[in-house]
């Protein structure tokens, strides 16, 4: 289960269109309503704590079909290294040429 969590919050980091500009702000840490939805840091791979990591808010879908999660993060730098461009943050780990196992996603 968690392996699928995590997979999502790639595929949702990497191929939907999220809103980060410098214009709006992002809070370090989500609605707690909002699930926390991955166990690593997608930056580094360390362990986080979902209650106490900060967190980026992640929206999957649009409209009133929109699923709202948090992504957690090992550290405040790791947090604010994501939030700066997201998709170059996790292109060395996870984009195309990465080591590391592939998925048929497209």
């Amino acid at each position: 289960m968690s392996r699928l969590l995590n997979r999502m919050a790639l595929a949702a980091a990497l191929f939907t269109t999220i809103s980060l500009s410098a214009a709006e702000p992002l809070p370090s840490t989500g609605s707690a309503t909002s699930p926390v939805i991955n166990t690593t840091c997608p930056m580094c791979s360390k362990d986080i704590n979902a209650d106490k990591s900060p967190t980026v808010p992640l929206t999957i879908g649009e409209g009133a079909e929109a699923k709202h999660y948090r992504m957690a993060m090992c550290s405040e730098s790791c947090c604010t290294d994501f939030k700066k461009d997201p998709a170059a943050a996790l292109k060395p780990r996870f984009g195309k040429n990465a080591a590391g196992p592939k998925s048929d996603f497209k």
